[in-house]
């Protein structure tokens, strides 16, 4: 059997765009041992729905001696990585430090990639070319969580019709790519106005403070919101869902990944590289988020429920280009 480490740290977002490149080597080699390094919250996705068979904390490891000129190496270590027969990292490496200490421990079977694309290439693209590169299956034409828990019990929501859904996530990695929170306010008592959707409101750890800006531009509606959930909790939960609006964020992607319609606000020179792919998901994109107006989005939305109600939608592809709204 062979035995394959994946090393990547960084940010929910940039985690769970490897998921092509992981999906690709998991198809490719479906009997293969796959390890995952990186931090535990945000790559234990990864082994819930079976795309790895076992996840490692890098902070656990100790691995920080690896970045260090000339290190010794802890043996313990050294015979960790010793035991896979191909490493894949994605990591900075310019000075080559990571790699002189693989090498000079007799580590040689390992691949050192860069975690971000060259120019302006898209990062699925990027991912895309070094699946192709590697010879692994393409697994770019399928939804990914979506199919691995079509089977599984539907998430508890309070009242009975979570279908008729859609999730809003407020927050991001940095404000800068947050939509103001009273524009998301505005959609949310439209919708409850309207009697188009229950709202579900999510809210990560960091999200806190733009919660509460959210709710208080509320008028009178109280939308459940949805506190602290792992991303395979998001996943379950996207999976029963009829749409989703978000910004710049990793929440975006995981809801792109499911296959759901996704609207996504992004800054479009931030677009270009990082946003989501796939013929579900609709991009208002502007150098400034506070032009993209609300009206703009409730058109979106009212012009994708006739599709949602007859569940009539395509299916995820990341092939399929995405649908782009330039203000």
């Amino acid at each position: 059997m062979k035995r394959f480490l994946i090393f990547r740290v960084g940010g929910v977002g940039d985690t769970l765009l490897l998921l092509p490149f992981i999906s690709a080597l998991r198809e490719t080699y479906s009997e293969a041992y796959l390890e995952f390094i990186g931090y535990p919250e945000r790559i234990q996705i990864f082994k819930d729905f079976g795309y790895v068979n076992e996840i490692k904390s890098f902070d656990q490891l100790g691995m920080s001696s690896f970045f260090v000129k000339e290190s010794n190496l802890p043996e313990k270590l050294v015979k960790y990585f010793g035991k896979f027969d191909i490493i894949f990292a994605f990591l900075k490496d310019e000075e080559e430090i990571f790699k002189k200490n693989l090498q000079k421990w007799g580590l040689k079977d390992f691949y050192l990639f860069s975690p971000y694309p060259y120019g302006n290439m898209h990062i699925l693209d990027y991912y895309n070319n070094l699946i192709h590169y590697l010879g692994l299956k393409n697994s770019q034409t399928k939804t990914f969580f979506l199919q691995r828990h079509k089977n599984q019990t539907r998430y508890h929501l309070r009242g009975d019709n979570s279908d008729n859904s859609i999730a809003i996530h407020p927050g991001a990695g940095s404000k800068k790519k947050c939509w103001p929170a009273k524009y998301f306010a505005e959609i949310i008592d439209w919708l409850e106005k309207k009697h188009i959707m229950k709202t579900l409101l999510i809210s990560g750890p960091a999200d806190e403070n733009t919660t509460r800006e959210v709710v208080s531009h509320l008028e009178k509606t109280k939308p459940e919101i949805i506190r602290n959930r792992t991303l395979s909790e998001l996943a379950l939960l996207f999976n029963h869902c009829s749409l989703y609006l978000g910004n710049d964020s990793g929440i975006t992607h995981l809801a792109a990944f499911t296959g759901i319609p996704t609207v996504a606000i992004f800054n479009q020179e931030n677009a270009k590289i990082w946003s989501p792919q796939g013929r579900n998901v609709h991009l208002c994109v502007s150098n400034d988020l506070e032009n993209i107006s609300p009206l703009v989005v409730k058109e979106k939305i009212k012009q994708l429920i006739p599709a949602i109600k007859k569940n009539d939608y395509s299916k995820m592809s990341l092939r399929g280009a995405p649908h782009i709204l330039s203000l």
